[in-house]
């Protein structure tokens, strides 16, 4: 049996992007590069999610401040709390979206280690028990990964 099919069966009844990449492979190379561009996206939105909340953060700071210098007024003062404690929700949102992402991002690159292991490994004729040990080993952590997610 082929690293690729090896892979597709480990993978078989699992329901994600990454997991439908893998299934939708012809090759470990094509897989590899499918997983390559999932990490990308996921690091472009991580990095867009750190500007957001990058963004929230000063709007708070600058809220606070008007605030203890006492350019607000008492009637909007009200109001700015209302928005501060509306912004700190939206950033520990944000802040989970960044750690969700982070995780894929983890699991991704593990992934995409333990395939290059497992051709490695071929290529030296390593027993296939201790390359099923290695994907083992992955699908345990992808069950803690969703665990954690949910």
């Amino acid at each position: 049996m082929s690293i690729l099919e090896r892979i597709k069966l480990m993978i078989k009844g699992q329901a994600g992007e990454a997991e439908q990449v893998i299934k939708d492979a012809h090759s470990t190379g094509e897989m590899l590069g499918h997983l390559d561009e999932l990490i990308t996206r996921n690091e472009v939105e991580l990095r867009k999610t750190r500007q957001e909340l990058a963004r929230l953060e000063l709007s708070e700071r600058a809220s606070i401040e008007n605030i203890k210098s006492g350019r607000v007024g008492d009637r909007e003062k009200e109001f700015v709390l209302l928005q501060i404690k509306r912004t700190r929700g939206q950033m520990e949102n944000l802040k989970l979206r960044a750690d969700i992402l982070n995780k894929n991002i983890e699991l991704h690159l593990n992934l995409v280690g333990k395939i290059q292991a497992m051709e490695a490994m071929d290529l030296r004729g390593i027993e296939q028990n201790v390359v099923e040990r290695v994907m083992l080993d992955f699908e345990e952590g992808m069950e803690k990964f969703r665990e954690n997610v949910t």
